[in-house]
């Protein structure tokens, strides 16, 4: 789950199991770090900082239930440097 205001302050506040194994990446590794330490596309990185500033948006006005998930689709970069081939979704809640 990612938190923030945009893109330049989005950052992890939980991370999935599947982050150490696909990424290499422990929750301890991510959590509170910067998603654009890892997230490869700009363009990614500017949707992920739109939905994080919508959440925002959403949570002041009390609209309810914040909790709906978001997903977006990019290159992350792996713990050892490399870059993910296979494009997994960066799962978001809103």
């Amino acid at each position: 789950m990612l938190g923030g205001t945009g893109a330049g302050t989005a950052a992890f506040h939980s991370v999935g199991k599947c982050m150490e194994n696909v990424l290499g990446w422990s929750e301890a590794d991510l959590l509170g770090r910067a998603v654009s330490s890892i997230v490869i596309d700009d363009a990614a990185l500017t949707v992920v900082g739109a939905i994080v500033a919508g959440m925002r948006s959403y949570q002041r006005l009390g609209n309810g239930d914040a909790t709906r998930v978001k997903k977006v689709q990019c290159a992350l970069r792996r713990k050892d440097g490399g870059v993910t081939s296979s494009f997994p979704s960066l799962p978001h809640s809103e």
